[in-house]
């Protein structure tokens, strides 16, 4: 299909839309030629008896080239046109270790 380039405001929501993120943020520095996307990775908050109170969440900042961005962009609109194309994800990866207890 033969599409117009994108605006950096369509790439910056491929991103956002590939981190599935509502609360994160994504800004393009042109200066760079980078997006910064924030994404916030939720984590287990305990209280003073070790269990789970709530969910806090730690923002982590990933630095995303131009190209990069483009190729977002042309991963979300062959997602949205119903095609097989993989999103890619700039997903924090977890380096601690998985805490999943649960308090019930």
């Amino acid at each position: 299909m033969n599409r117009e380039f994108p605006t950096i405001k369509q790439m910056e929501n491929a991103i956002l839309f590939a981190m599935a993120d509502n609360n994160g943020k994504c800004e393009y520095h042109q200066d760079t030629h980078t997006f910064i996307a924030t994404e916030y990775v939720p984590y287990p908050v305990r209280d003073s008896g070790g269990s789970i109170d709530s969910v806090g969440f730690e923002p982590v900042e990933h630095s995303i080239s131009f190209q990069e961005g483009y190729h977002y962009w042309v991963a979300m609109m062959d997602f949205i046109e119903d095609k097989v194309s993989p999103i890619p994800a700039p997903v924090a990866p977890w380096y601690g270790p998985i805490d999943d207890d649960l308090p019930f």
